[in-house]
């Protein structure tokens, strides 16, 4: 079922999305590469907090800790309730192509926790030695490369299941011309819950790629403890600021291809459905359409625009909590 021409409009989203991932990647790990040797200051010193006055920012770093390992479980939870619902979605398919789409999830899931891991910690591309000197010193790098590796691989496989999920609703779709308008209805009703399902995999999509997006901005906002100026207009915020931001635009173009690509399809079968019902005038279409959830509307489409923007919005937020006092 995965194999044949008619799934296409499985594969080219799913495809589209793992290339525009597979692009921003790269751009981390090496069109950027300068970037891994730049040299920043820190006042105090990062070292042993019994100095008195290295208490202050000693008392920041763990703050930021904190919320980093907070969020790094947000994130954790969130992947699993992504690949929950991304299960219990394909239940409305039939059990062999059931079975095909956990194969090319579970696939596409090493694959991007592979990309995840070959592009290099992220916080390698962020100055020479930032983390070392910081994190580092106090003790915390291990757990932290520990809890990178972790994500990487549970998020990579819960946004291969959201990915494959989205796509596969176009999967096992009505194929028979309705015969009368009871026969078109059953089959815009089955179209109507895939649209349910999709946004709902989208939501959890969104969700998954926030927390992702905080998650990073958390870790990397570490160091600045021990920074002479720890404002998002600093050097090292400048760059951060760019990686948060680049992760922000690639994952809601992301969203936006696993969305309008499926949500396209299910709407133009829809409207073939409603020109195949037998005697059916252009008022009638237009009625049927109308009838049924899947017509573009203003605030569904500014719904759908905001959960796909969600990721963009985040990585411009934290920009702006990082100009904010510490305390």
């Amino acid at each position: 079922m995965l194999l044949n021409r008619s799934a296409l409009a499985f594969w080219i989203p799913l495809l589209g999305a793992l290339l525009l991932f597979a692009v921003g990647e790269f751009i981390l790990s090496h069109a950027l590469d300068f970037s891994r040797g730049l040299v920043f200051s820190f006042d105090p010193q990062p070292g042993p907090c019994t100095d008195a006055t290295k208490l202050p920012a000693c008392m920041n770093f763990a703050k930021l800790g904190y919320t980093y390992a907070a969020l790094w479980l947000l994130l954790t939870v969130v992947s699993v309730a992504a690949i929950l619902v991304s299960i219990g979605s394909l239940r409305l398919l039939s059990r062999e192509t059931q079975r095909g789409a956990f194969i090319v999830a579970t696939v596409l899931g090493l694959i991007v926790a592979w990309l995840a891991v070959q592009a290099g910690h992220v916080y390698e591309a962020v100055g020479k030695d930032v983390f070392s000197w910081t994190v580092g010193a106090l003790g915390q790098l291990g757990w932290l490369r520990w809890s990178i590796a972790a994500s990487n691989v549970v998020v990579g496989f819960a946004a291969a299941f959201v990915g494959t999920a989205c796509c596969a609703m176009v999967l096992d779709l009505p194929a028979d011309k309705p015969t009368n308008a009871s026969a078109a209805d059953e089959q815009a009703a089955r179209l109507e819950n895939r649209m349910q399902s999709l946004r709902l995999i989208v939501l959890f999509g969104a969700l998954l790629l926030v927390a992702g997006i905080a998650t990073m901005a958390a870790y990397l906002a570490w160091p600045t403890a021990f920074m002479k100026n720890d404002k998002g207009d600093s050097p090292y915020g400048a760059l951060t600021n760019g990686i948060v931001t680049l992760h922000g635009v690639s994952y809601s173009l992301v969203l936006f291809i696993l969305f309008c690509g499926p949500a396209g399809v299910l709407y133009g079968r829809l409207q073939r459905i409603a020109r195949e019902v037998p005697c059916q005038s252009e008022t009638g279409v237009r009625a049927f359409l109308a009838k049924h959830q899947l017509t573009p509307s203003l605030p569904s489409f500014l719904a759908n625009a905001l959960t796909i923007a969600a990721p963009l919005l985040t990585s411009q937020l934290t920009q702006i909590l990082k100009l904010l006092p510490s305390g």
